[in-house]
């Protein structure tokens, strides 16, 4: 009996180990299934402005690699720090997302030349006072939205409507070196336009007064009827 006790206890543990032996192996099968292709990609450690010099930060130690499914790729997305070099960002750049060339404002830059700016669309120019420039708040990647006062032709009376509803800003004056402030009495600012869209905001400069409002992130303009003196009555 105590022989047969035995021998049913070997044969237990047998069983045990080959029932593990298959899990461990149906596991690996399941793995090698799941496994994913993945690529390095550079990323930053912190968030970086438009128009910032990268190769200070390179010096720095500001990019890491981040591993990433290669079915998560961004179109013309740096995969070495070396395509940093001896550019600036034409758009922000979050912490720990992926820098496409498009974001660059050197000649890794997908099209656009040094303002990057969008296919379809033109660079224009537009000199204002400050308070008109939102005081100096808005930077580059910004989406802003052109106002325009005009006098109307049979009234005679002003008329302030929507001249173009988004806008993105290319470029802003660098403030001068040791001012606190971005602000300052007349300065130019650099937008990206279509050519629909320019011919109104040259017209406006040159028949009208012009004011640009500061849209938030991600927020759209809207078209709003044009306020006269009558609107302000009601």
């Amino acid at each position: 009996m105590k022989r047969a006790s035995v021998t049913a206890v070997v044969t237990i543990l047998f069983a045990l180990a080959a029932a593990g032996g298959v899990f461990l192996f149906m596991g690996s099968v399941r793995d090698g299934a799941e496994t994913v292709e993945t690529v390095s990609v550079v990323v930053s450690t912190q968030d970086l402005p438009a128009a910032q010099e990268l190769d200070p930060l390179i010096e720095s130690g500001v990019f890491q690699t981040k591993v990433v499914p290669r079915d998560d790729l961004v179109s013309g997305v740096i995969t070495d720090v070396y395509q940093l070099q001896g550019q600036r960002l034409a758009y922000p750049v979050l912490v720990g997302e992926q820098i496409p060339a498009a974001r660059l404002a050197g000649p890794l830059q997908a099209g656009g030349g040094v303002l990057g700016i969008p296919e379809g669309y033109q660079a224009a120019a537009i000199t204002l006072e400050s308070q008109r420039l939102v005081a100096g708040a808005i930077q580059p990647g910004d989406h802003i939205e052109v106002f325009g006062t005009f006098s109307n032709r049979t009234s005679g009376k002003p008329t302030t409507r929507v001249v173009i509803p988004d806008a993105l800003v290319l470029a802003v004056p660098v403030p001068d070196e040791g001012s606190t402030s971005g602000v300052t009495r007349d300065a130019t600012i650099t937008l990206a336009v279509t050519p629909e869209d320019a011919s109104l905001l040259i017209f406006s400069q040159e028949q009208g007064r012009v004011w640009l409002t500061l849209l938030p992130p991600n927020q759209p303009g809207v078209e709003v009827p044009a306020a006269n003196q009558a609107a302000l009555q009601r």
